[in-house]
């Protein structure tokens, strides 16, 4: 009698745990493709604010010590679009670092762009940085601010850092970094290093 019962419970909490799983799956796919669609419609106004700007001409007197200029969409600021070709990534790059801003598109971090040491972390969303596990050495990178300058990088470096490694994440002279989470527990991050090849 009692075997039964066990039986019946542990049949029950299976059952729970499955419809968990599922459910969290379900959320978790259902997030990825609404931050990509929000993604998509940020980068679509972006494009167009640089297109409105391409008759002005561009000029690379800007001071390292400025702050990024930004575009806002929707009360967020973004500094730029980061585009890796050999992956299919093209995205708008917030202003600021947040857990909730990471939800919509990649994030600066730390650091500028202007002054060679930015870092832009963003979630491991397939819609985000999931496969810049997949960079290989040499690829490609460009990041355009909002006035239009291009900033050309290649990868140099390739690593896997704990996530309380913030010192080793943020430690080095890199010109840029990009970082994800490489699981969904979190615990590592992959980590790719670039060096600026021209501006």
């Amino acid at each position: 009698m009692k075997s039964k019962k066990l039986s019946i419970i542990l049949k029950v909490i299976g059952v729970i745990l499955v419809i968990g799983a599922t459910g969290l799956t379900i959320y978790n796919v259902t997030t990825d493709y609404l931050s990509g669609k929000k993604a998509e419609k940020i980068l679509e106004k972006i494009n167009i604010e640089l297109d409105n700007k391409s008759n002005e001409p561009i000029t690379d007197d800007y001071d390292v010590n400025d702050d990024m200029p930004t575009i806002d969409i929707n009360g967020k600021e973004y500094i730029g679009i980061i585009n890796i070709p050999s992956i299919n990534i093209n995205l708008p790059v917030m202003k600021e670092y947040s857990a909730a801003n990471i939800k919509i598109a990649p994030a600066l971090y730390k650091g500028t762009i202007y002054k060679n040491n930015a870092i832009i972390a963003a979630h491991n969303y397939s819609s985000q940085f999931k496969r810049i596990q997949n960079l290989k050495i040499d690829d490609i990178v460009t990041f355009k601010d909002v006035n239009g300058h291009i900033f050309t990088y290649k990868v140099i470096k390739k690593e896997r850092l704990f996530k309380n490694d913030i010192d080793l994440m943020t430690s080095g002279e890199w010109d840029l970094t990009l970082f994800t989470c490489t699981t969904t527990s979190g615990n590592y991050r992959a980590t790719i290093r670039l060096k600026l090849i021209n501006e």
